[in-house]
């Protein structure tokens, strides 16, 4: 969409990756922004877990799952955000 100069579309699917507000991004932020959550979300759900896995084997991987999870959804914001920071 970038490439096309279809701004708005390329904002409507960034919002897709991330939280971030993308209504006053200029195209070379919303590059960075997608590369940044896609670089991220690599990282939690496949690298991360896979170094768990050779480190500790398949507990290490669900135990780094869990606290993931703990940490990005439970405890983001709000009533349970103190769950979250200990993960």
């Amino acid at each position: 969409f970038l490439e096309r100069g279809q701004l708005e579309k390329a904002r409507n699917q960034l919002s897709w990756l991330c939280s971030r507000d993308p209504s006053d991004l200029r195209p070379d932020e919303l590059a960075g922004a997608t590369l940044e959550s896609l670089s991220e979300n690599l990282s939690d759900s496949v690298i991360s877990p896979l170094f768990f896995y050779i480190l500790a084997g398949p507990f290490g991987a669900f135990a780094f799952r869990i606290v993931n999870t703990l940490d990005s959804r439970v405890g983001y914001r709000g009533k349970y955000e103190w769950v979250g920071k200990p993960a």
